[in-house]
């Protein structure tokens, strides 16, 4: 392709599309086809697709740049609508993927389910995975995990009654044997607060929860989201957990 005059290194900054020809050839639509058309079939070494995950690992995109790709979305469906595959990509598409598509609509070709030894395979695997403190961390950072409405009520109550006590830690920064506590005690206490939903964790036992915490030294109180309505009854429990009042 040759060079365009004036396209050093940053070139382009401050330019649009709408302001300059330059700009509106080298990343219009058309462009990105042709170049995604020339990588089409490249096959990336183990090594730069490890490079990748690592880079894109727990990465979060702003609100921003969500908004910017939804927008480019909705272009590039406004550009293809009603054209046909030749139309857009300029080229004609193969005629067994043509074949393969039409018996796809017609139910002659049908996806083929996992075996079983498949999925017993990939259940192992998640099973290890999410016993992995660090990978639990990255996919909690990954889906933008924070505190719902009822652990914010929870957090504000924690505050009020028992300041510099308790840190909520439901993102992903606290694991213990490949659990996520809500709560816990930042001023050498080993104590734990989980908030339940009445509706998520409905016919679990929370004894279950409290097992798997307590044989590295954490006692647990297990809240459900209803107790919130009772706020003094609630504050009392919360005190008497953490040992500030004796029980009566």
């Amino acid at each position: 392709m040759k060079a365009l005059k004036g396209c050093g290194k940053g070139w382009s900054k401050g330019l649009t599309k709408e302001t300059d020809e330059r700009v509106a050839k080298r990343y219009g639509l058309k462009h990105s086809i042709a170049v995604s058309l020339a990588k089409k079939g490249r096959k990336l070494s183990s090594e730069t697709i490890e490079k990748m995950r690592r880079s894109r690992s727990g990465h979060l995109v702003d609100k921003e740049t969500r908004r910017r790709i939804s927008i480019a979305n909705k272009k590039v469906f406004e550009y293809r609508r009603g054209k046909t595959y030749e139309q857009i990509y300029g080229v004609e598409r193969a005629k067994q993927i043509k074949e393969k598509i039409s018996n796809s609509e017609k139910g002659i070709l049908k996806p083929k389910p996992h075996d079983k030894a498949y999925k017993e395979k990939q259940s192992l695997i998640l099973k290890r995975l999410w016993k992995d403190p660090k990978y639990i961390q990255n996919q909690m950072r990954a889906r933008g995990v924070r505190p719902n409405k009822y652990e914010e009520q929870l957090r504000l109550i924690l505050g009020e009654i028992l300041p510099g006590e308790y840190q909520y830690v439901g993102d992903g920064q606290f694991i213990i044997s490949g659990k996520c506590p809500d709560f816990i005690n930042i001023n050498g206490k080993k104590k734990i607060i989980e908030l339940w939903g009445d509706y998520w964790h409905k016919g679990e036992n929370p004894q279950n929860r409290i097992d798997i915490f307590k044989p590295f030294g954490f006692d647990t109180l297990i809240i459900w989201t209803n107790e919130l309505r009772d706020k003094e009854t609630l504050k009392n429990k919360l005190l008497i957990f953490n040992g500030e009042v004796e029980v009566s």
